[in-house]
């Protein structure tokens, strides 16, 4: 069987990635992926996820409905991973600017949580995402109920085809990226809170699509002590293997340790 990564080499994505698939939001697709695909230094991807943040805030103050342009703006928030330089303590001294600046934007359990994923929360880039939307078309994918266990700012979610009709669920423990995916996909449903704190509908979702976070904690669940789970990552997919419908499809990003795993 072939890998993904020789899979992206030997065919030709750039059709599917430029073609006419609009998000579930107002954002038409071609400008979000222009977007998303610019090329920013480390730290200016740093500076605009700042900038995002300062922008969520403004929404959430004066509470109206985001315009298309500040859309824009919001997709650019990366996650903490991107970050982890600004939750060091103290931060290092090129760093220490940018960190007052988050750390002066967020209330402490916000900071808190956020920090708490530096270490999971890393961005899929937008061409691996195309690429496993374009596998599920040639499986016969056309919308349904999709989850997103781990939805982060949701750009799964921006990046389904247009034609699919879709209703989507995603789980975020980050609030700062979960409002931003709320932001973005309002007609999304987004739980603000940890996996394990999230019952979900059991046998119910079509399919699950996402990049599952990766680490060798499992988090504690009473419902899956006895699954002997061996990690965050494999806790994801156990999640969404109960989660889906028999006959639908989960088609997610994960380790090597889950294909290594005798569990």
């Amino acid at each position: 069987m072939t890998d993904l990564f020789t899979w992206i080499q030997t065919n030709d994505i750039s059709s599917s990635i430029s073609r006419s698939l609009h998000s579930a939001t107002c954002i038409p697709q071609n400008d979000l992926l222009r977007q998303l695909s610019n090329t920013r230094s480390q730290r200016q991807k740093v500076k605009d996820s700042i900038q995002a943040i300062r922008l969520l805030k403004q929404l959430q103050a004066e509470n109206r409905p985001v315009e298309i342009s500040e859309q824009m703006r919001l997709c650019l928030h990366l996650g903490a991973g991107l970050s982890a330089d600004l939750f060091v303590d103290p931060p290092k001294s090129e760093w220490a600017n940018l960190a007052a600046e988050l750390k002066e934007l967020l209330s402490p359990e916000e900071f808190d949580r956020m920090r708490g994923t530096m270490t999971t929360a890393y961005y899929t880039p937008p061409a691996i995402a195309q690429c496993i939307y374009e596998g599920l078309i040639r499986l016969g994918c056309n919308g349904g109920e999709w989850l997103e266990p781990t939805v982060g700012s949701g750009l799964f979610i921006g990046l389904a085809p247009t034609d699919w009709s879709c209703r989507w669920t995603g789980v975020e423990i980050d609030s700062i990226s979960g409002s931003i995916c709320q932001m973005l996909y309002p007609e999304a449903t987004i739980y603000l809170q940890a996996l394990e704190r999230t019952r979900l509908a059991v046998n119910h979702f079509d399919g699950c699509i996402g990049n599952v976070p990766y680490s060798e904690v499992t988090p504690y669940d009473p419902q899956y002590v006895n699954w002997s789970l061996d990690g965050l990552h494999n806790y994801c997919l156990a999640r969404s293997i109960q989660a889906v419908r028999p006959g639908g499809i989960i088609a997610v990003l994960t380790s090597v340790g889950t294909l290594q795993s005798k569990r």
